[in-house]
């Protein structure tokens, strides 16, 4: 089972239940019976139930993702960058600014509760009773009512309506749950408040929060294990917080890298399999979240789950077929162990289809790279004989780059591999091959630039010569940008605006920002028009498609720049000739004042 780390759940969460909210017309909404606000007031005291600011101010809501659906919440902080912070239910949400003008709340009114022909009002189930108690509990009952009139005439919180006592517990225990990743130095206090609300709301334990209580009761009283064992840098990596953390296991996080214990584990290699597999078992909570619609158990994740992704991470494409268990697992370390281990996890890099590479493994490559570095030069050849244009040679690569093997050795043996295959194999190993080497990397890059064909043969937005973009924005090199820019003109029109997508994408940061501003300049007076109004002809997916089957190359261009350059404008795909005329001028204006190469 894969267990992935918390990742902004309750964000998640959120935007799910925003897509299934059932959403009644004003005129459909039938009288409720007023809510008897006292005692729920009182329990929501006695149980602590997150309370807003005095004085802040309640209104509706929405995602720039999503302005057409507002919720109510209560504002909390206006920031500098235009986002808002608000308290929506028990959960706090920074709320981006939009793209376009506007604002992502508005003042909450009877009127503005009203859905309308183009806007409508969401109720997320737990997040709406819990603004209304939240307001009874500040005195203003009309709000209060007024949201629990709008929101009781929907159907599917019946069971709010039947037992509102209850589900205010169930919100409050899901609240207590959400805390665990976020403060575990506040276990203890958690553990204290779950038993007290199971004593006042038996109906709460249910099989999943019973096994959730035991498991954190468990983790409070368990004993500290020895320093260095496989358990303690387990238990290291469990508490590790979301913010030090990547979703990926083997990607590096500055200054201080959460998951450095995993892959401290991981390199051990069969060293560590026997105590995993003992620990596959153990309910302990940790500060990771299981999050997905194929995960069998949602939520809070335990050591045991954590200890049985490193087993499969090791494993590779070895790993026992289904969700194995600890028998299952202890029959694959019986023949897994007889086997050399340079050699059990060379096999265990690749699977294979047939003749074809279908998977390539992070784990064992990693494996190899700490303890046999030199079996990895035949496996990039073999990947390069073997595996289809779309299977990624990153796990290789990054393994090779990160070796234990000089940095001249590392970098020949990338740079060879760099050179053979497919385009997009060489592509992808030249992006790490930048990060390890800039000047290895630029003398393959040019020669392949100057190779580039003029169109590309499938889709464009996943096309090889378009993505190669990705690996000149890595390289600060006017000369490189020069050829790349010269390639970009010669190329079909539909294949030159893709390569112009990427260039305002905000991970980049100030990385070759001159260089990316200088690249669209020159494409400012370009009148060609990329027409996909048919639909047809390679632009299937997003990217540069989003939003414009037809638009000029220059305004394109115009569009980019005044990305980077932050400004407000956001074209639509109904703006007139001279709307663009006018970005295109301001742009222009902007682009005098910077200080950019020359790259014509």
């Amino acid at each position: 089972m894969r267990c992935l780390r918390y990742a902004c759940f309750g964000r998640v969460a959120f935007l799910a239940i925003l897509a299934c909210t059932a959403v009644l017309t004003a005129t459909s909404l039938l009288r409720a019976e007023p809510l008897d606000m006292k005692e729920l007031v009182a329990i929501a005291k006695r149980h602590r139930l997150p309370m807003p600011p005095e004085g802040a101010r309640l209104v509706l809501a929405h995602t720039h993702l999503d302005p057409n659906i507002d919720f109510p919440a209560f504002l909390l902080e206006k920031k500098k960058n235009g986002n808002v912070v608000v308290l929506s239910g028990t959960e706090r949400l920074t709320l981006e600014k939009p793209p376009r003008r506007g604002q992502v709340w508005r003042d909450f009114s009877w009127e503005a509760l009203q859905p309308t022909p183009h806007l409508k009002v969401s109720f997320r189930k737990d997040a709406a009773f819990v603004c209304v108690v939240q307001l009874a509990a500040r005195g203003d009952q009309k709000n209060a009512q007024i949201i629990w009139e709008r929101y009781s005439a929907s159907e599917w919180v019946a069971d709010v309506v039947d037992d509102p006592h209850l589900f205010l517990g169930r919100c409050i225990f899901r609240h207590l749950e959400e805390r665990l990743p976020k403060e575990p130095e506040g276990w203890r206090d958690t553990h204290a408040r779950m038993k007290v609300l199971f004593d006042e709301f038996p109906k709460l334990k249910t099989s999943q929060w019973e096994e959730l209580f035991r498991g954190l009761g468990a983790t409070i009283d368990a004993k500290q294990p020895a320093k260095d064992t496989v358990e303690a840098t387990l238990l290291d990596w469990a508490l590790q917080p979301l913010e030090k953390r990547n979703d990926d296991i083997f990607e590096e996080k500055s200054p201080i890298d959460g998951n450095l214990p995993a892959r401290e584990i991981i390199q051990r290699g069969f060293a560590v399999v026997a105590d995993l597999i003992a620990l596959r078992d153990d309910r302990r909570v940790t500060t990771h979240m299981n999050i997905g619609r194929n995960n069998p158990r949602p939520g809070v994740c335990r050591v045991g789950e954590l200890a049985d992704e490193l087993l499969s991470t090791i494993a590779g494409s070895t790993r026992p077929n289904g969700r194995p268990g600890s028998a299952e697992w202890k029959a694959w370390w019986a023949n897994a162990s007889g086997q050399t281990e340079k050699d059990f996890f060379a096999r265990a890099v690749f699977r294979y289809r047939g003749e074809e590479i279908d998977s390539v493994y992070d784990g064992p490559a990693r494996i190899l790279a700490f303890s046999f570095p030199e079996k990895l030069p035949a496996l990039c050849e073999e990947f390069s004989k073997h595996a289809s244009p779309d299977r990624p040679p990153f796990a290789l690569a990054n393994a090779l780059a990160t070796a234990r093997l000089p940095k001249e050795a590392r970098t020949k043996a990338l740079s060879e591999f760099a050179q053979r295959g497919f385009l997009e194999h060489r592509r992808r190993v030249l992006q790490v091959l930048a990060q390890l080497d800039a000047k290895a990397c630029t003398a393959i890059v040019t020669p392949l630039l100057a190779k580039i064909p003029n169109d590309a043969k499938g889709e464009y937005w996943t096309s090889p010569e378009a993505s190669v973009i990705r690996v000149v924005m890595l390289i600060e090199d006017d000369e490189v940008w020069r050829e790349f820019l010269r390639v970009a003109k010669l190329a079909s029109v539909e294949l030159r605006v893709e390569m112009m997508e990427p260039m305002c994408y905000s991970h980049l940061g100030d990385k070759n920002r001159g260089r990316r501003l200088a690249f669209l300049a020159a494409f400012l007076s370009d009148e060609a028009v990329r027409d996909n109004s048919d639909g047809i002809g390679g632009y299937f997916g997003p990217a540069a498609r989003y939003l414009f089957s037809r638009i000029a190359v220059r305004d394109f261009a115009a569009k980019k720049i005044a990305s980077i350059f932050e400004f407000e404008d956001e074209p639509t795909a109904s703006w007139t000739p001279e709307q663009w005329a006018k970005l295109r001028e301001k742009v222009q204006l902007k682009l005098a004042n910077e200080k950019l190469p020359k790259l014509d």
